[in-house]
């Protein structure tokens, strides 16, 4: 069974790249310059002027670990096309340049497809009725994954977006990043903590979007590793079996947090050593203030529901109060400043609110990894994290709605209730990348993505652990269909060109319903 499981994990790793192949002319957007500009920058200037350099808009933003990696690429790239790392080529898209970026990208996918199936066979292992197939080909033909790296164009509001500095989502190295997780959460089912946590950490220092898991980490490693109870013949363990009312605490040991410490700070130190006198420099790229409440495309989150409630109250109070002179709302009109984001009724968020939220949200998920520190329970804590900083969060990309849709998936062959939430989230989730794929020709290729992936989901998760859901979970994924129509079909009838900002505002609305579900759903496990 092994060898069998091997065989057809294999194959379905040669039929996603056949996939990823066929994709490799689609339209480029906006990021595939920004990582031609990053390996310019890395290949052409000394390390310690790569976080100063602005001769592209693009400039570099990404912690160390990440920048090393555009470096150790661009070596390859001078050999491709030299005219590719010159750093004055602002817009260069040679047909050598473009292959090899897109190469590249599949190239380094490598990394997740090993870590995937590393972990299905860890917690699923080889069965007859190909039930860890299935849950790793479901994570390998993650139709997020295939939108975001590969075939991806923007709307004309974000591109406005795009034209205040911030790279939109599409033709990123997400699978590299995604591989450093799964092989986290890998380590962590095998009990290796330390390589777990050292995992994380090379994580971090690629791509700061996952400081949101920093407090999951820790409280695991401390409550799993630090405060384990020391190992002992079984016979002396049965002998001083601890009380039920004993605190883990009283088993936390200097040496283990010492070593725990020492593993994470290594990589860190290794990061950001080169960079330790431009740290200001280097954080102030990392971190950059000025940023909205959201994109012109509103992420399905709270505040999507936030700002349509905003929008519907103003349109009823100016037509019950003829008096009301109330400003005018600007969440839709393609900008990002703080300053010009404004709600016309409700109070306008600010980023110290939405950290509370996301603070307040994110204890009991502690709580109770500390009282149940397994890994599935680690997993699970990983998801509601990184689900709650999408929901909650100032600025929330679109993409990062991955952060959580993968990890549950590796979590949906375990559990029925897993099975039904990771579905539906799935479905609405990754339908809300579909407004970044926008033209007729590309109509065909995300609707058989998401259907193929639909489909294949409800077939897989049949078989094990047995799908069951109830009517709302069935109207959330058949009412995509729907707002897809309506998106694509009716509103271009309809309208035309006037209010070309609905399809978006619809989409956006409706996935965060289903978002919001979910997240109450998983909230409760």
């Amino acid at each position: 069974e092994t060898m069998r499981t091997a065989r057809l994990a294999l194959a379905a790793c040669v039929v996603v790249t056949c996939v990823k192949l066929l994709l490799v002319p689609c339209y480029r957007s906006s990021d595939f310059e920004v990582h031609r500009n990053w390996l310019a920058v890395t290949h052409t200037l000394p390390l310690e002027q790569w976080y100063y350099d602005a001769t592209s808009e693009w400039t570099l933003d990404y912690p160390p670990i990440f920048a090393f990696g555009e470096w150790a690429l661009s070596q390859v790239a001078a050999l491709v096309d030299p005219g590719m790392v010159q750093l004055s080529n602002l817009g260069y898209a040679s047909a050598a340049t473009v292959l090899f970026q897109r190469l590249s990208v599949i190239a380094t996918d490598c990394l997740f497809l090993y870590a995937l199936y590393k972990y299905c066979t860890a917690v699923y292992g080889p069965r007859a009725d190909n039930s860890t197939v299935f849950m790793f080909a479901l994570a390998v033909f993650n139709p997020g994954l295939l939108i975001v790296d590969r075939t991806t164009t923007t709307t004309t509001t974000l591109l406005l977006f795009a034209a205040e500095r911030n790279a939109d989502i599409h033709f990123q190295y997400n699978g590299v990043l995604f591989g450093w997780l799964v092989l986290s959460l890998w380590a962590a089912e095998r009990g290796r903590d330390l390589l777990s946590g050292l995992t994380f950490a090379v994580l971090l220092n690629m791509k700061h979007l996952f400081l949101c898991l920093v407090p999951v980490y820790f409280v695991y490693l401390l409550r799993h590793y630090c405060c384990a109870p020391p190992s002992a013949p079984q016979k002396e363990r049965e002998d001083k079996k601890p009380h039920p009312s004993a605190s883990p605490l009283q088993y936390f040991s200097v040496a283990r947090f010492a070593r725990t410490g020492a593993v994470v700070g290594s990589v860190f130190a290794l990061s950001f050593g080169p960079f330790v006198q431009h740290l200001p420099q280097l954080l102030r790229r990392m971190f950059p203030w000025g940023r909205g409440l959201c994109h012109a495309y509103w992420a399905p989150n709270a505040w999507a529901l936030y700002n349509f409630v905003d929008k519907v109250l103003n349109f009823v109070v100016s037509h019950v109060d003829p008096s009301y002179t109330g400003v005018a709302a600007s969440m839709s009109r393609g900008t990002v400043g703080v300053e010009t984001q404004v709600h016309a009724v409700l109070p306008t968020p600010t980023p110290v609110v939405t950290l509370l939220l996301c603070g307040l949200m994110l204890l009991p998920i502690l709580v109770k990894l500390w009282r149940r520190p397994s890994p599935e329970y680690f997993t699970l804590a990983i998801v509601q994290s990184s689900l709650s900083f999408f929901f909650f969060g100032w600025h929330v990309h679109e993409k990062a709605i991955l952060t959580t849709t993968i990890p549950l998936c590796l979590l949906a062959g375990r559990d029925a209730r897993y099975a039904a939430v990771s579905f539906v989230l799935s479905t609405v989730g990754h339908y809300s990348l579909f407004p970044l794929l926008f033209t007729p020709a590309e109509l065909p290729i995300k609707w058989l993505l998401l259907l193929a992936h639909t489909l294949a989901s409800y077939y897989c998760l049949s078989v094990r652990p047995g799908l069951r859901l109830n009517v709302l979970e069935w109207s959330l994924v058949v009412g995509v269909v729907l707002v897809e129509l309506f998106a694509s079909v009716v509103h271009p009838i309809l309208f035309g060109a006037v209010l070309p900002f609905l399809p978006l505002l619809v989409v956006s609305v409706y996935c965060a319903t289903g978002v919001c579900y979910a997240y109450c759903k998983l909230m409760l496990m």
